[in-house]
């Protein structure tokens, strides 16, 4: 081998033989010689190099090689010795596929391609899935300190000229780069967003870079922002020089032209056949008013089952609804096939809608300056409605009137309200011509998120506590309540709803009865139960009684606990008002009660009254939080909040016999 090693003709097929026989690439040696930072000891692993470089050709084809290397620290870490590449199965070429183990400087693993599995990627509801991943695993193998890389390369096809980069981690990162080559005489326009500054770099030759430095540990904390990891977002549109007519990928100068592919993909979709129309006529058969009719054919289509056939990518089908009247027939489809089919279904009986393109999720922002369809990841309706109808989903979008927002593929969530991963999001109408994005509403914390709880207290001559209670709520809380009575089907998991209403000393109560109840005109979904404690007053020798009137469950208050934050938090709106009326036994006043009270914050407000109101005393507590999203320097100040609204809520109420 010395000899081989003279001659610099052959040093390069030394090198191929190597890593034939499984020896790790100089790029993965060399990344396992760096020292793991101090503000890493304590992550179960950390990233050494995360790198991908991205090469466009002029007809829009790309290359892309990935290479990653990490470190294990801790055994809780061994499940990071694991890679993945994603790619779509009828248009991808896959070139290279590579993933070592290194442990004290040597290569003790390694698995090339045929040690990968292959996978289908299982998008959600999909039955058939051009979508796919290879997986390798080194977990069984690995131990503390050793470093596992792994390298791919494939090469496809870019269906729209832009790229969408997130530098996000849940380990601690030394160093993360994207470098991106275009062919000569192609254009870059560049937007780079995020908490962290990401270095920019033209490297010339048609080649930029992007880079982000060492970024620390954070640990898992509860009720983190949706963006709290995202520590750099990249958006890229690539702008082919005049006369390219080779490049394939859909550029877009406007949203215009967004709705112009559309239409050019869906001509012919938004279809009918006779029994398509028989049912849309039979469902409003007795339905006098607009709004009713777009209740009753929405709910329709909401409850059909959420089914995608992801065919076609790499021609743009993901855009694609398939034909209404085959969705009708076959009773399925993803959220475009089953939008598509409500606006067919409500074309039939007079009442237009639209196509509308959206983002579902919080941790990624819609950029009004970069038109794509690629920005969007769901598919609801627009309803055309007029004056009569007054709904809080219903924006008034000045050129095309009032339009109801709608979502068909979430079943829980009612005509009139949107899920509160829509709220507030940009939207993109598919009406010809529609060259703007429409923000949707966001609900208020009092109006669409609201819990409305009452218990009625009564004691029992044996000394036992019994409850008649209910929980109700509307919008999204209703839409919650919804999903959770669905799921739970059994009686035992109905009478852990119950109990979980209730806090932690009550929990051990006997359920004697629940009913569930949903009235789709108003929206309100609501659980009712009674349930029963024995020696729940705490009698004193002077025939005093205690009883504690905070028997309703705090579960849906965020909990900070801890003294130190590390990322952003989200706080979600919420309000709840709780109602607990106590009748007073015979013979009994009540001598002590809780004061009333308030706490006030940016964050919420509390407000707590107790009173006795002819023999009961009424006890009501009103909860707000604001959805917020709090900078790690504001922690303190959101923790006091919370610790105020905890000190003002003791309510006991002492019993004294009548004098």
């Amino acid at each position: 081998m010395k000899k081989l090693l003279r001659f610099v003709v052959l040093a390069g097929f030394f090198v191929i033989g190597a890593i034939a026989r499984g020896e790790a690439p100089e790029w993965l040696r060399n990344a396992a010689k760096l020292t793991t930072p101090e503000s890493a000891k304590n992550a179960p692993a950390v990233v050494l190099m995360d790198e991908t470089s991205i090469e466009i050709n002029l007809q829009g084809g790309y290359t892309e090689v990935h290479r990653k290397a990490i470190r294990i620290l801790h055994n809780a870490g061994y499940d990071q010795a694991a890679g993945t590449l994603f790619y779509l199965g009828t248009a991808d070429k896959i070139n290279y596929l590579g993933a070592w183990l290194v442990r004290q400087s040597k290569t003790v693993e390694s698995r090339m391609r045929n040690d990968w599995f292959d996978f289908a990627s299982n998008a959600n509801g999909a039955v058939v899935d051009e979508q796919r991943v290879y997986v390798v695993s080194l977990t069984d193998k690995v131990a503390v300190e050793d470093v596992f890389g792994y390298e791919t390369k494939k090469q496809g096809t870019l269906l729209v000229a832009q790229l969408f980069w997130g530098f996000q981690s849940r380990l601690p990162v030394l160093a993360e780069s994207l470098k991106l080559t275009l062919p000569p005489g192609f254009g870059l326009d560049q937007k780079i967003f995020g908490p962290r500054p990401l270095q920019a770099v033209s490297l010339g030759a048609q080649t930029w870079s992007w880079s982000l430095g060492e970024r620390p540990y954070h640990a898992e904390e509860p009720y983190e922002h949706p963006t709290a990891r995202t520590d750099a977002e990249l958006i890229l549109r690539i702008s082919p020089p005049t006369g390219a007519t080779a490049f394939l990928p859909r550029t877009f100068a406007s949203w215009a032209e967004v709705v112009d592919y559309y239409q050019t993909l869906s001509t012919g979709q938004c279809d009918t056949s006779t029994s398509l129309a028989t049912k849309a006529h039979e469902l409003v058969a007795n339905k006098t008013d607009t709004l009713a009719k777009i209740q009753t054919i929405g709910g329709h289509v909401q409850k059909l089952r959420y089914v995608a056939f992801n065919q076609g990518l790499r021609f743009g089908y993901g855009y694609k609804p398939r034909k209404a009247s085959l969705v009708f027939s076959t009773g399925f489809g993803d959220c475009k096939d089953k939008s598509n089919l409500l606006v067919s279904m409500l074309r039939e009986v007079g009442i237009k809608a639209h196509l509308v393109s959206a983002y579902l999720g919080q941790d990624r922002k819609v950029s009004p300056e970069f038109p794509t369809p690629s920005q969007f990841n769901h598919a609801i309706v627009a309803i055309e409605v007029g004056e009569e109808i007054q709904l809080p989903a219903v924006v008034n979008t000045g050129k095309y009137g009032r339009l109801l927002f709608f979502d068909a593929t979430n079943p829980y969530t009612l005509v009139g309200d949107l899920s509160d991963s829509l709220q507030g999001g940009l939207v993109h109408v598919e009406i010809a011509g529609n060259d703007s994005l429409t923000m949707l509403p966001q609900f208020s914390a009092e109006t669409d998120f609201c819990y409305d709880r009452r218990l009625d207290l009564a004691l029992t001559p044996e000394g036992a506590l019994q409850i008649t209670g209910k929980v109700a709520g509307v919008g999204q809380t209703g839409a919650r309540l919804r999903n959770q009575f669905e799921q739970a089907n059994m009686p035992k998991a109905l009478d852990e709803l119950v109990t979980q209403q209730l806090n932690d000393k009550f929990r051990s109560a006997a359920v004697l009865a629940k009913t569930t109840a949903d009235d789709p005109a108003t929206g309100k979904c609501a659980l009712s139960f009674t349930c029963v404690q024995p020696k729940y007053v705490q009698w004193l020798q002077d025939k005093t009684g205690i009883i504690k009137l905070d028997l309703l469950s705090r579960k849906y208050l965020p909990n900070f606990s801890e003294k130190v934050r590390l990322l952003p938090i989200g706080v979600p709106p919420l309000a709840i008002n709780d109602e607990i009326v106590l009748a007073l036994p015979s013979g009994f006043v009540a001598a002590e009660f809780p004061p009333s009270t308030s706490v006030q914050s940016p964050y919420g407000s509390c407000a707590i009254t107790c009173e006795v109101v002819g023999g009961t005393v009424v006890f009501k507590r009103s909860v707000v939080l604001n959805k917020s999203e709090v900078p790690v320097a504001d922690y303190d100040k959101l923790r006091r909040f919370f610790s105020d609204i905890t000190k003002a809520d003791r309510a006991t109420v002492l019993l004294k016999p009548q004098s």
